[in-house]
C-alpha cells in the first residue's frame, strides 16, 4: 500500500500527479488519490485543544471518528464538513 503524506497549503489550488516535486525530463504519470485519515482540532491554535481522527476503512466503505479510546461511526458528509487539520492520501492503483 502506497501512503502518501501531502500538505496542502491554502495558496495551492490543485495537486495533480505532484508535478511540481518532479524534476525536469521526468516523466509524470497522471495519479488519483483516495481520502484515508483526517486529522481535526478543536480549540484555538496555542491554547490546547483536542485532535480527532477520521478513518477510512476500505473493507467496510466506513469512516470512523476516534478520540482518546473512543470510536464511533461516522457520515462521509461529516468529514468533508470538519475543518481540516491535516488529510492522509492513498496512491490509486493505475488501471
Amino acid at each position: 500500500m502506497d501512503v502518501h503524506l501531502l500538505c496542502l497549503l491554502p495558496r495551492v489550488t490543485a495537486v495533480h500527479g505532484l508535478s511540481m516535486f518532479a524534476g525536469k525530463g521526468d516523466k509524470v504519470l497522471p495519479s488519483k488519490y483516495d481520502l484515508i485519515g483526517n486529522v481535526v482540532h478543536d480549540g484555538k491554535p496555542g491554547a490546547g485543544g483536542t485532535y480527532r481522527l477520521h478513518v477510512h476503512r476500505k473493507s467496510e466503505d466506513a469512516w470512523y471518528e476516534v478520540q482518546d479510546l473512543r470510536v464511533t461511526d461516522i457520515l462521509p458528509q461529516m468529514v468533508a464538513l470538519s475543518e481540516t487539520y491535516m488529510q492522509v492520501y492513498e496512491l490509486k492503483a493505475q488501471s
